[in-house]
C-alpha cells in the first residue's frame, strides 16, 4: 500500500501525457477537473527524497530511507535516464514555475527560459478553464489547418497553372511551326504554276517547242523566284520554332525543296537558250529541205520534157530549171542561216549537195540553149555534165541524215547535257522531298 502510495503521488505530480501539450491527445475535461479539485497538501507537508540519485516526494510519509539508500548504493554507477519532474518542484521540494530536467545544465539560455514561461501560462490557462483552454487549442489548431491546406492549394494550383500554360505554349508552338511548314508548302505549290510549264519545255521534244512558249516562261520565272524564297523563309523560321529533331527534318526538307526548284530554274535557263537557239536553226534547216525537195522534182520533170525535143518543151524545161536553180540559191542562204543560228550543229554535209544541184541546173540550161541555136555538139557536152552532176548528187544524198534538224538536235544534246543532268538531279530532289512534306503534314492532321 505505501509503494502504491508513493506511485501515485509521483505521477500526479507529473503530466498526464508526456508530449501531449497542444496535441489532440489534449487532457480531457474529466482529467483537468479532477486535477484541479485534487486537494494540494501544504508545502511544509511534502518530503523530497533522493533514491538512486532521483528526487522524489513522498507526501510526508517514510518510504524506508534506510532500504533505499541501500537500494542507491546498489544502484551507484548505473546510468539512469533523464527525468522531467512537475512543473513548479524542484529537487528540494520548492516551487519555482519552471520544470528543470535532471542531467541537464542550468540555464539553458533564452529559447528554454521563453520555452518555459509559454508552457507555464498554457498550464496556468487550462487550469483556470479546462473547457475554454481545450476549444482555444482546437481552434488554433483547425485555424493551422485551413491555412496550410489552403497554402498547399495555392501551391498546386500555381504548379497546375504554370504546368497547363507549358503545355498550352508547347502546344501553340507546334501549330505555329506546322503552320510555317504549310505556308512555305503552298509557296511551292504556287511557284510551281511556273515550274510545270518550265519542265514541259525542258523534257519536251525541241522541235515541238515555240520560242514564243519559252519566252512566255522565261518571263515567269523571277515571279516564282519570289515565292520561292518566301518557303525558304517560312522554312528557316520553322526551324527555329519547332522543338523535336522530327519536325525540324521537315523544315529542313522544305529548304531543300525550295533550293531544288531554284537549281532546276538555273538549269532550265541554260537548256532554254540553247533550246531557242536549235528551234531558231531547225526552222531554217526544215524550209531549206523544203526547198531542195522542189528543186530536185523541178529538175527531174525539166529533164524529162527534153526527151522530146520540140521547140515548146524545150522552152518548159529551161523554165522549169531556172525555177529550181532560184530555189538552190534559197535553199543554200537558207543553210547558212541555220548554221549561223547554231554554230555547233554539223551541217556540213549539205553545203556541197546543194552546190552539186546548182551546178547540174547550169548545164541544163546551157544544153536547151544549145538546142535552141542547133549546135548539136555543145547541147549534148553540157547534157553530160548535167549527167554527171546529178549522178554525184545523187551519191550526196544517200549520205544526207533522214531529218534535216538531226544535226542541231545532235549538237543540242551534246551542248546542254551536262545542265539537263543537273536539272533532273534537281527534280528528282525537289519530289522527293516534296513527298516527305506531304507525308508529314498529312500524317500530323489525321
Amino acid at each position: 500500500m505505501s509503494k502504491q502510495r508513493r506511485q501515485n503521488g509521483f505521477w500526479n505530480s507529473l503530466h498526464i501525457k508526456r508530449g501531449t501539450s497542444g496535441t489532440s491527445n489534449e487532457l480531457s475535461f474529466s482529467v483537468l477537473d479532477k486535477r484541479k479539485e485534487q486537494d494540494v497538501p501544504p508545502e511544509s507537508s511534502i518530503n523530497v527524497e533522493k533514491i538512486g540519485g532521483v528526487y522524489l516526494q513522498t507526501n510526508g510519509r517514510s518510504i524506508g530511507l534506510r532500504k533505499a539508500k541501500e537500494r542507491g548504493k546498489k544502484e551507484a554507477g548505473v546510468k539512469k535516464p533523464h527525468l522531467s519532474l512537475p512543473a513548479g518542484i524542484t529537487p528540494t521540494g520548492q516551487n519555482t514555475g519552471t520544470t528543470p530536467v535532471l542531467g541537464s545544465s542550468e540555464g539553458s539560455g533564452v529559447e528554454s527560459s521563453r520555452e518555459s514561461r509559454k508552457q507555464k501560462k498554457r498550464r496556468e490557462r487550462a487550469l483556470a478553464d479546462p473547457e475554454a483552454e481545450i476549444s482555444r487549442r482546437k481552434r488554433n489548431r483547425t485555424v493551422r489547418r485551413v491555412l496550410f491546406g489552403a497554402v498547399v492549394s495555392l501551391v498546386l494550383a500555381g504548379v497546375g497553372f504554370y504546368s497547363v500554360q507549358y503545355v498550352m505554349n508547347q502546344y501553340q508552338t507546334q501549330l505555329d511551326g506546322m503552320s510555317l511548314l504549310q505556308r512555305g508548302l503552298d509557296e511551292l505549290t504556287t511557284a510551281d504554276d511556273l515550274v510545270l510549264p518550265m519542265d514541259g519545255v525542258v523534257t519536251g521534244s525541241v522541235d515541238e517547242t515555240t520560242v514564243e512558249t519559252i519566252t512566255q516562261v522565261e518571263e515567269g520565272i523571277s515571279g516564282a523566284q519570289v515565292h520561292i524564297s518566301a518557303a525558304e523563309t517560312f522554312a528557316q523560321d520553322a526551324a527555329e520554332t519547332l522543338t523535336t529533331d522530327e519536325e525540324r527534318a521537315v523544315a529542313d526538307k522544305l529548304s531543300e525543296s525550295a533550293q531544288a526548284r531554284r537549281d532546276m530554274m538555273e538549269q532550265a535557263q541554260i537548256i532554254m537558250e540553247s533550246e531557242k537557239m536549235a528551234i531558231s536553226a531547225i526552222a531554217s534547216m526544215q524550209e531549206c529541205w523544203t526547198l531542195l525537195i522542189q528543186a530536185d522534182q523541178l529538175i527531174k520533170d525539166a529533164a524529162a520534157l527534153v526527151q522530146n525535143t520540140t521547140v515548146e518543151n524545150v522552152q518548159a524545161s529551161q523554165e522549169k530549171t531556172q525555177e529550181a536553180l532560184d530555189l538552190l540559191y534559197q535553199a543554200q542562204i537558207l543553210l547558212a542561216q541555220a548554221q549561223e543560228a547554231y554554230p555547233n550543229a554539223n551541217l556540213s554535209m549539205y553545203g556541197p549537195y546543194i552546190e552539186v544541184r546548182i551546178e547540174s541546173c547550169q548545164y541544163a540550161i546551157a544544153s536547151d540553149e544549145a538546142i535552141y541555136l542547133q549546135d548539136k555538139a555543145t547541147a549534148e557536152y553540157n547534157n553530160d555534165m548535167f549527167n554527171q552532176c546529178e549522178a554525184q548528187a545523187a551519191e550526196l544524198a544517200s549520205s544526207l541524215p533522214a531529218e534535216p534538224a538531226a544535226p542541231i538536235l545532235t549538237a543540242f544534246d551534246e551542248d546542254t547535257q551536262q545542265a539537263r543532268d543537273s536539272y533532273l538531279d534537281a527534280r528528282i530532289r525537289a519530289s522527293q522531298s516534296d513527298a516527305y512534306i506531304r507525308d508529314y503534314l498529312g500524317q500530323s492532321e489525321q
